[in-house]
């Protein structure tokens, strides 16, 4: 699963460990996203299931 940007960027990637798409798996990657960007920043967030 991984968290991309506009431009098709990678800017995180994780590796799951069980199938399906579980809302854990989303909330740990902007989690882990929120960690790295300064925290005056604002984002916009788009969820999407491409099965």
């Amino acid at each position: 699963m991984a968290a991309i940007c506009h431009h098709d960027r990678v800017l995180q990637l994780v590796n799951m460990t069980t199938a399906g798409e579980k809302q854990y798996y989303a909330i740990a990657l902007l989690s882990s996203l929120f960690d790295e960007l300064p925290s005056w920043w604002r984002l916009g967030v788009l969820y999407d299931i491409a099965c």
